[in-house]
């Protein structure tokens, strides 16, 4: 019987062992595999866009400082963030600077909290405004910075443009902020793309979240070894192979309804009027004056010959397209726009590629933007009656 015991024991020990020795082998294979991979690819947007020459869009950029950039722009994820559900993860790279604070470099020195003694305005919008693809002194916040420092050395831009972020989000973080009695003189909020993903009005990670609460007890184990084995390149190579698998490794949002129609698109237009009357009174009462622009989107009055990267689609953008149709109607039949910019048809006759990727500026297009936003700025007199 102990013999039994014994042969049964060694028998086991040999399978355990011998198992542990292949996981670890297969792990140690595929974590060199993948640091030849990550050591020999060039960029996200090449690796996604394949046979597009990026080159294009960055006329002034070598590729080594275009592979830098874009690593820097898409591999730092987002952080939990109360109210708001999440926000851009603090960052120092070459090209992409993101403050613990919540904001984006403009390529200069910036004090937090804001010095009340400074003119400053704040820049909220989706990943178009914080600048994906571009470097911190090519953003929109950026570009308007230079515009008004040649008026007055005593205005300052904080860039708060997130990733994923509409009108309501961007109301909620202006409350936030005012609330940490945060000085703010000027808001502007450019707004339009991301508007049209969220038609259960919930942040883009809803349902992850949900997933998360839905779990019970007995699985939280199961949970936390499957967090854990992620971790490995064994993980790593199983969400490699489930890009192409799975369509479940896609962003899921309930938000998110590809048949979108018109009664839908008012929908839109009056949930982001809403959010904008209650911005504009909120704002009102802490005495700081409000700019909304209607951002171009590129399925909206732009030559699409010059937009290779948007031939398979626009995914969840598809009908961006159709509900602009909508808002610009509404902007033509509002009397009162001292304080709004309609920018839908900004690029209709420019003849040049505008766009990083599938929705994301160039550094030039982000200079044609801010400049309209200063030209407007200068128009409804708010800096002059700030300073």
């Amino acid at each position: 019987m102990i013999k039994k015991i014994k042969r049964i024991y060694i028998s086991s020990s040999i399978i355990l062992q011998s198992t542990l020795i292949l996981t670890i082998g297969i792990n140690l294979t595929l974590f060199f595999i993948f640091l030849i991979r990550d050591y020999l690819r060039e960029n996200p947007i090449s690796e996604k866009y394949d046979k597009i020459v990026i080159t294009e869009s960055y006329p002034e950029k070598n590729k080594t400082q275009i592979n830098q950039l874009l690593h820097e722009t898409w591999s730092r994820g987002f952080k939990y963030e109360a109210y708001t559900q999440f926000s851009e993860r603090a960052y120092e790279g070459e090209f992409v600077n993101v403050s613990k604070d919540g904001y984006r470099s403009n390529g200069r020195f910036q004090v937090w909290p804001p010095d009340e003694e400074k003119l400053n305005i704040f820049v909220f919008g989706g990943s178009t405004t914080f600048g994906y693809g571009v470097a911190d002194n090519e953003t929109i916040p950026s570009h308007l910075q230079l515009y008004l420092s040649k008026l007055n050395n005593r205005i300052v831009v904080y860039n708060f443009g997130r990733g994923f972020y509409y009108s309501t989000q961007e109301k909620i973080l202006l409350e936030l902020l005012i609330s940490q009695n945060i000085d703010c003189d000027i808001a502007v909020f450019i707004d339009g793309l991301n508007e049209f993903i969220h038609l259960e009005n919930e942040p883009i990670y809803t349902y992850h979240l949900n997933e998360i609460f839905l779990k019970n007890e007995k699985l939280e184990s199961k949970y936390h070894f499957s967090e854990l084995i992620s971790q490995t390149s064994i993980g790593r190579a199983q969400r490699f192979f489930s890009k192409f698998l799975n369509e479940s490794e896609k962003i899921k949002n309930s938000t998110y309804n590809s048949k979108i129609n018109k009664t839908d698109s008012k929908y839109f237009l009056n949930r982001y009027l809403f959010n904008k009357s209650n911005i504009q009174n909120f704002a009102e009462f802490h005495n700081i004056k409000c700019l909304f622009v209607m951002q171009p989107i590129p399925s909206y009055k732009y030559d699409q010959s010059k937009h290779p990267f948007a031939k398979n689609g626009y995914g969840i953008h598809e009908h961006s397209s159709h509900a602009y149709s909508e808002f610009e109607k509404k902007y033509l039949e509002d009397q009162n726009k001292s304080n709004f910019l309609w920018l839908g048809n900004l690029q209709e006759n420019i003849n040049i590629r505008l766009y990083v990727d599938i929705v994301h500026y160039t550094a030039y297009f982000n200079n044609l933007i801010s400049k309209r936003i200063f030209e407007k700025l200068e128009l409804t007199n708010f800096l002059n009656n700030n300073y």
